[in-house]
């Protein structure tokens, strides 16, 4: 073996030893792996890592903490870490040896944040890793994937297409409707960037993330052939946790269509694909779109159920858009079951988490159930308080439709109070 290969070969392992200490290192911040590659051969830890006989660690994090990872890499290297957030919203950035930014990526929403650059020189690259939030949070995350490879064309496709669907989720995170057509677009390009990458699998999940961004824009036609799209491509390429989340998606877009048939069948083969693969995301999420089903088939009491078998699965995953989807459901569901006793306190802790993970929509269809409970118990101000705090958000994040609705809804609540020219005031 030639002195050069040998040294190349040294280099690879030593970043995969870089890399594995990010992944099952404690959850404190780490210095350089040099030193432990001194003490461990590195081409033991690179086997070690790459037959993933370790399991993946969980590194604690909370408000105000910054994790910082020295990464000893090769240049004209392909890498990519794959970080599952739990119970806290975070951002990242990596930093090349001469301080230049490679990447700085934010992620406001469950799932997995993907961090993938090629580097251009060899040298210890900086990892960092903050939580997003504004209140104290504490959660945890998981580096469930790496990938450290020799960068060639398939590689600048990938990290290009990587590129625009960050730009996009960053822009549809705002809630800003401006901002979420805006992100149409990106997610447009980012999903015709990953097929000619050719991974099917990022091309479905895209596929699935242009379809809610239809879907929260009110276009629910071109949502649900975004997911069929997904659907289809999720199923050529194997990968069955992403045909569970194509198919719960679709069967919410079908329940508010009208086609609840179809819904609770796609529904249901959800939540089998989440029991074969034993994949608690994909059956709590699957659950919620059943219970959207027999709530608006009027089968509340089995409805109830079955957000709460799902709430209880997103808590075990500190998912906290999960719980508070559940909480929002049941709160509705239970208001309309006249049980203001359990209704209240799901609104309030829903009402919490949307806060807590600033989702200004989510806020807000809390705000608007709220005022219907208070209003069906006969506090008409106190529901037209939380009527006008709704629509104060609606409004802020351009959404003409439910601002409308809401404009309706405090109408009706003044001439409730008998109150007729207030009221008019709102219909006009």
């Amino acid at each position: 073996m030639g002195a050069g290969r040998q040294r190349t070969e040294h280099a690879i392992a030593t970043a995969w030893l870089s890399l594995l200490a990010l992944l099952v290192c404690c959850a404190t911040p780490q210095p350089s792996a040099r030193a432990q590659a001194a003490a461990s051969p590195p081409e033991q830890w690179a086997q070690v890592f790459l037959s993933g006989r370790e399991a993946p660690a969980a590194h604690q994090i909370a408000t105000g903490d910054t994790h910082q990872y020295s990464l000893d890499l090769p240049g004209g290297h392909y890498v990519s870490l794959a970080i599952e957030p739990q119970g806290i919203d975070l951002g990242a950035k990596l930093r090349a040896p001469d301080g230049t930014t490679l990447l700085d990526q934010d992620f406001r929403k469950s799932g997995t944040l993907v961090l993938s650059a090629i580097t251009h020189t060899d040298g210890t690259y900086e990892l960092e890793i903050q939580p997003l939030e504004n209140t104290h949070v504490r959660g945890q995350y998981i580096v469930v994937q790496r990938v450290l490879r020799r960068a060639d064309v398939s590689a600048q496709a990938l990290v290009a297409a990587e590129r625009l669907s960050s730009r996009a989720d960053r822009l549809r995170s705002e809630g800003q409707f401006n901002r979420v057509k805006a992100a149409l677009l990106l997610y447009r390009r980012a999903c015709r960037a990953w097929k000619v990458a050719g991974d099917a699998s990022r091309q479905a999940s895209c596929l699935r993330s242009l379809g809610e961004t239809y879907k929260y824009l009110g276009e629910t036609d071109l949502a649900v052939k975004s997911f069929d799209e997904a659907l289809r491509v999720a199923r050529v390429a194997g990968d069955r946790n992403e045909e569970c989340a194509a198919l719960t998606a679709t069967a919410r877009v079908l329940v508010e269509l009208g086609s609840t048939e179809e819904a609770e069948a796609r529904a249901k083969r959800a939540i089998d694909i989440g029991r074969t693969l034993d994949a608690v995301a994909c059956r709590a999420e699957a659950l919620n779109a059943l219970g959207d089903v027999a709530m608006f088939t009027g089968r509340e009491r089995e409805a109830v159920g079955t957000y709460t078998e799902a709430l209880a699965l997103f808590r075990e995953l500190f998912n906290r858009r999960g719980q508070a989807e559940s909480l929002l459901s049941l709160g509705y569901i239970l208001t309309d079951l006249t049980d203001v006793a359990a209704a209240a306190p799901r609104y309030r802790e829903a009402l919490a988490l949307w806060r807590e993970v600033e989702d200004p929509r989510g806020e807000a269809a809390t705000l608007t159930g709220i005022g219907h409970l208070h209003r069906n118990i006969g506090e008409r101000q106190e529901a037209l308080g939380y009527f006008r705090q709704a629509k104060l958000l609606f409004e802020r994040i351009g959404d003409r439709v439910d601002t409308a609705s809401m404009l309706n809804g405090i109408g009706l609540a003044h001439l409730q109070l008998g109150e007729a020219a207030p009221a008019l005031g709102y219909y006009q």
